[in-house]
């Protein structure tokens, strides 16, 4: 079809295409989403942004629960010795990874996150253990969202890039 054969829509079409989509213009709904997270199981992992990986590391337990507290993710006369990796929390490594994640959990759900596509590097160990941690903080603090954890893993490569793959969660993509 050529451009001059191309004309404009008379009154009678544009009122039935209303009459079809409503008058909507848009058919798309937006989404809170962060595409590029890293857990504490990401050996680049920082927990705050005035922190290094290695800051992380060196970091004690102890001044984790204590953000933990000021954060209200946890209640403020809890002693580190009442926290107990066991039961729906036995996931974790120890007290530590623990809070780290309690304390991630409550950052995106305080965010209003509703997407969010895990991607520790070259690990996919972490995405069990965020969303056991969202399932406890949402119970405890009732936020309004409950995110959508996607898997993903960002596998460094010898050119220091990095490619950030995103899959359906399967166990035969869990094995791959």
């Amino acid at each position: 079809m050529k451009a001059a054969e191309i004309r404009k829509p008379t009154q009678k079409e544009k009122r039935v295409v209303e009459a079809i989509t409503g008058g909507k213009k848009s058919y798309g709904i937006y989404h809170k989403c962060c595409f590029h997270l890293h857990t504490p199981a990401s050996y680049d992992y920082t927990l705050l942004s005035e922190w290094n990986a290695d800051q992380y590391k060196a970091m004690p337990a102890q001044v984790i629960l204590e953000k933990c507290i000021e954060r209200h993710v946890v209640i403020n006369t809890i002693i580190l010795d009442d926290v107990k990796v066991d039961g729906e929390l036995g996931c974790y490594d120890n007290q530590k990874e623990l809070l780290s994640y309690l304390l991630l959990a409550d950052s995106l759900l305080s965010a209003g996150l509703e997407v969010v596509l895990i991607a520790d590097h070259n690990t996919i160990r972490g995405i069990d253990k965020l969303k056991a941690a969202i399932k406890w903080v949402q119970r405890i603090k009732r936020y309004n969202t409950f995110p959508l954890v996607m898997l993903g893993v960002e596998i460094s490569c010898a050119d220091r890039n990095h490619v950030v793959g995103m899959f359906d969660d399967t166990t035969e993509n869990r094995k791959a």
